[in-house]
């Protein structure tokens, strides 16, 4: 691999690309995030989940399972979308309030970001971000720019019987055709740094604002009073010893990690930005040495050792 190769993402998506794109709409008063998403997703009027906020679903508190197989329950020749928003509306909600992981949330705020901007989340942000940060490998649907042959290979998938390259891991994703709230973005470690230094600089990038200071600020250095996430970001876990970051790393440190290996993590304190891109599911995702050798916190250890001699 050279240092341009390109890698899925996986749920790192949810902290760049649709986080990002409800950061703009914050930004321009499109959205609030105590507003109820129903509002916007007229398929959760008139159910249990008509209260539930854009807020409770960047924290994931909305009480939503942490996935469905939509991809046994989709009937391929109707509208899929239609249908994966009907299944969750559906879905019996477990306790509001209380921090439970969720892809659901991110399909949910996918959805919101497409109908209050009027574009797809893959055009959205490449129009708002992406293209003026020059990040060309950060994209969904990567096979329409870039060659395979620049893709770390993830999964050999049986259920789509064949070696994915540049078609994303992740089966919600892959139903709803590649571009979703909860994966289905890739990009190089390069490409990815120029996103993470725009939320480092509070919201700016090579001299232009994409978002304002104030709207920046809120976003990374926000936590939830109920669990240690931030506002759609994941936060260091000082409880657990086996955490994703170093211990080393300050309460404001914020990022996400991704389901095939990738993780970043932002230190506002220090002005430290760690991206870990893997395709750790390659051949399979029964692979679990990346986490049973605990290799991402080692690497932040090794890097604050460093800012420390």
């Amino acid at each position: 691999m050279q240092n341009s190769g390109v890698y899925d993402l996986a749920s790192v998506t949810k902290a760049t690309a649709t986080l990002s794109a409800v950061m703009k709409l914050v930004d321009l008063n499109k959205i609030r995030l105590n507003e109820p998403l129903s509002k916007y997703i007229r398929e959760l009027k008139h159910t249990g989940k008509a209260h539930l906020t854009i807020e409770d679903a960047l924290y994931h508190e909305t009480g939503l399972p942490a996935f469905l197989p939509f991809y046994k329950e989709v009937d391929t020749s109707k509208n899929i979308e239609n249908q994966v928003i009907e299944i969750i509306a559906n879905t019996p909600l477990k306790n509001q309030h209380r921090y439970l992981y969720s892809d659901l949330n991110f399909v949910l705020l996918k959805k919101l970001v497409e109908t209050v901007s009027g574009k797809s989340l893959d055009q959205f942000t490449e129009q708002e971000f992406f293209a003026g940060l020059g990040a060309y490998s950060t994209t969904f649907l990567p096979l329409r720019k870039i060659k395979a042959t620049t893709i770390a290979p993830t999964e050999y998938n049986e259920w789509r019987n064949r070696l994915l390259i540049g078609e994303v891991h992740d089966e919600t994703a892959a139903v709803l055709g590649g571009v979703s709230g909860n994966a289905g973005l890739f990009s190089n470690a390069n490409d990815l740094a120029k996103l993470l230094q725009l939320y480092l600089n509070d919201g700016s990038y090579g001299g232009k604002e994409y978002v304002s200071p104030k709207t920046a600020r809120l976003f990374t250095q926000t936590q939830s009073p109920h669990s240690r996430r931030g506002l759609g970001f994941d936060k260091p876990d000082k409880i657990k010893e086996t955490g994703s970051t170093s211990r080393q790393a300050p309460a404001s440190t914020y990022g996400h990690t991704g389901f095939t290996g990738t993780c970043f993590w932002i230190d506002p304190d220090n002005q430290l930005i760690y991206i870990f891109l893997s395709n750790r599911v390659y051949p399979s995702r029964s692979h679990a040495q990346l986490m049973e050798r605990n290799i991402r916190p080692r690497i932040h250890d090794i890097i604050y050792q460093s800012i420390e001699k």
